[in-house]
């Protein structure tokens, strides 16, 4: 005969309740980025069933993190996502991927450093200024010698 003991846990507790594990990847730029610069985040998010790595969860919400730069994407098929982020300031950057978990899966999430320098930006007007000075520097001084 068994006797349960009342407990002295006041925590409630869901008994029968399966979390299988989640695996998030993260895949940023290796080198350093230019600031305001567009670059891709990518990654997959799959999990494991009794040993076995199955493929990815399509649908699900992974929220991604870095700066100033927060964005959600959903993923698509075989549980990969990416999206587009700018950071706007020059620096050193943890930028992470999270997935929140739900009904019997479990949260994950994945992270990596990032260097964001100064960048140099020269808009077209500018360009084509110093492209004619150039061209005009040519015809009157060099050709003219000749």
């Amino acid at each position: 005969m068994v006797t349960y003991q009342p407990s002295s846990v006041s925590k409630s507790i869901i008994i029968g309740q399966l979390l299988y594990p989640t695996f998030l990847t993260l895949d940023i730029p290796a080198g350093p980025i230019a600031e305001k610069v567009p670059f891709i985040a990518s990654g997959r998010l799959t999990y494991q069933e009794s040993g076995s790595v199955f493929p990815g969860l399509q649908g699900r919400t992974i929220t991604i993190t870095g700066a100033d730069a927060t964005k959600t994407v959903v993923t698509g098929a075989d549980g990969i996502y990416s999206t587009s982020l700018t950071i706007s300031k020059f620096g050193t950057y943890t930028i992470t991927a999270s997935y929140a978990g739900e009904t019997g899966l479990a949260a994950s999430s994945a992270y990596g450093g990032m260097s964001v320098i100064e960048g140099v930006s020269i808009d077209l007007g500018t360009l084509l200024l110093a492209g004619v000075g150039l061209y005009l520097g040519y015809e009157l001084f060099v050709k003219k010698k000749r």
